[in-house]
């Protein structure tokens, strides 16, 4: 069997040999759990239509340790542009395809997946499913994606009646950021079948209360308009609350969804919420549930508190411990680093205490210049109880080019500038660390 993939400037051909599956309701389930660093699970394909062979493909590794927002769980499939490609020398053209399936006796037919997109100038993403005879781009992004972000596709023009389909997800780039890809399911609808496919809130976040509302979005995927729907969430395994959703959701939408009973998330810790429906003659499970949804409430309560980095794991971004995470609605990451920075003439050449251990570091050279933003933010700090709270730290700015640090603190909602850093401070990446010696008040 051969498939083919159309590109902006030729036609690419695929081939290799076919793996139908037989007719049912759900054709294609897959969260790449048994994927294997550049292995796709058995009967998916990639295809290096145009790039580097010995870097260009997509990863169940997550090699650069992305972050992973529930749904998406680890392994998911990732084209890493910014992480293992070859810095801008040769354009990536890249293929993951399904296996094959049989949707002959179908007149619907739905796929769905979870992504995270991040863009850099030259990346698109394109998701295409067979017609029999050439391929028809059903989902195509250029820009930046939530994370996590849920797509639902009717591709019923392309796929149905047909007995060798399959669908594709295409990455076009240049060093330019990564996809994630997770969850893949095709399916015929049947009359009844609804689902839970996202957690909303609460949120990880400081200030957790007693009484936290758990929010769902409840997609009706069935061909008949759903009403007086039963739901249930539990909290790390806990005892299920149960509601039910009153409101007619009609075919193909989405409800938001607030439970009635609340749920003390106040204590610091971490949460695991899962969601599911119970609708009476849903046959489909498999797009019932949302499950693994992490909430951490992260208050350091115990002082003096010291983060020297040593536990974090390096890369790009790396793993970050402890609470302390990369923002959300920046340009770039800041990194775990041991030893020099990547770039010349920038600093430091080692870390601040033993000259071999951890430090953050966020790289402001070329793609990432210039007037780009990168948020490193803490854990909670709960200091209702010091009558001094102050903050200190060390930082090294070489560059001729450096920007400026600023130093905020989150007071429940409300943004405060603490301090301002402007400009190069050393010299040269041997020059020593400097220490915010004024102790700022973080009251």
């Amino acid at each position: 069997m051969t498939r083919t993939i159309k590109s902006i400037s030729a036609v690419i051909i695929i081939a290799f040999g076919c793996n139908n599956v037989s007719s049912q309701t759900i054709y294609v389930n897959e969260d790449f759990s048994t994927g294997s660093v550049t292995t796709p699970p058995i009967g998916w394909t990639q295809n290096l239509i145009f790039g580097d062979s010995l870097v260009d493909s997509f990863h169940f590794d997550n090699p650069c340790a992305r972050v992973l927002n529930t749904p998406i769980v680890g392994p998911a499939a990732i084209f890493d542009s910014d992480c293992y490609s070859d810095n801008g020398g040769t354009p990536e053209y890249v293929a993951l395809l399904s296996p094959t399936f049989d949707a002959s006796l179908d007149t619907l037919v739905y796929l769905e997946w979870d992504q995270y997109f991040r863009d850099f100038t030259v990346s698109e993403v394109h998701v295409v499913a067979f017609n029999g005879v050439s391929v028809d781009t059903v989902y195509s992004a250029t820009t930046s994606s939530p994370n996590p972000d849920f797509q639902s596709i009717d591709i019923s023009s392309s796929v149905a009646g047909l007995s060798n389909a399959w669908v594709g997800f295409i990455w076009v780039g240049n060093f330019s950021w990564y996809w994630i890809i997770d969850n893949v399911l095709v399916y015929a609808p049947i009359a009844d079948d609804v689902g839970v496919v996202a957690i909303d809130a609460p949120v990880t976040g400081c200030g957790l209360s007693s009484g936290e509302s758990v929010t769902v979005q409840v997609v009706n995927f069935g061909l008949s308009a759903q009403g007086n729907i039963p739901v249930t969430y539990t909290v790390n395994g806990g005892g299920a609350v149960n509601d039910t959703i009153v409101a007619t959701i009609l075919p193909g939408d989405t409800l938001s969804y607030t439970f009635t009973v609340t749920t003390d998330f106040s204590t610091p810790g971490t949460y695991i919420i899962d969601s599911w429906t119970n609708l009476t003659g849903d046959s489909a499970n498999a797009n019932d549930s949302t499950l693994n949804y992490t909430v951490i409430n992260p208050a350091i309560t115990i002082y003096p508190y010291l983060e020297d980095f040593e536990t974090f794991i390096p890369g790009t971004p790396g793993t970050l411990q402890n609470g302390w995470q990369n923002g959300t609605g920046d340009d770039m990451e800041w990194y775990v680093n041991a030893g020099a920075t990547p770039s010349n003439n920038t600093g430091p050449a080692n870390d601040h205490t033993t000259g071999a251990g951890n430090y953050m570091f966020t790289e402001a050279s070329n793609p990432n210049f210039p007037l780009k933003t990168a948020f490193l933010l803490s854990p909670c700090f709960d200091i209702s109880g010091l009558t001094n709270p102050y903050i200190t730290f060390w930082y090294h700015m070489y560059g001729l080019d450096m920007g400026i640090l600023y130093i905020d603190i989150d007071t429940g909602g409300t943004w405060i500038a603490l301090d301002s850093i402007v400009g190069e401070q050393q010299t040269s990446d041997t020059d020593p660390w400097l220490v915010d010696t004024d102790r700022k008040s973080v009251v």
